[in-house]
């Protein structure tokens, strides 16, 4: 499924990505797939932030980064801090 929205984000099909995305999210929660929890939550993220809809994009980055804190990938935690510190910069744009 995480393939599956890959694919559909390198066509442009942004709502069909999504939809796999949110899939395989959930597929990763019921798991307990941690690794995968965050993947999925930073691509959702991303989405949102290419859909302009920035208070879900925060909200996704948000969860990827506590869980990537929580079982210490320090290359998500990494990820997730460089794009966090983007939105701080233009914040006054993003949320007015």
């Amino acid at each position: 499924l995480h393939s599956l929205g890959n694919v559909n984000i390198a066509m442009l099909k942004y709502d069909k990505a999504l939809t796999f995305f949110e899939k395989s999210l959930q597929y990763a929660v019921q798991t307990g797939d941690k690794n995968n929890i965050v993947a999925n939550s930073i691509n959702i993220g991303d989405i949102y932030l290419s859909k302009t809809d920035y208070k879900n994009a925060l909200q996704h980055y948000s969860s990827s980064l506590n869980i990537s804190q929580e079982i210490n990938n320090l290359k998500q935690i990494a990820i997730v801090r460089n794009i966090y510190s983007l939105f701080k910069r233009k914040q006054q744009v993003y949320f007015t």
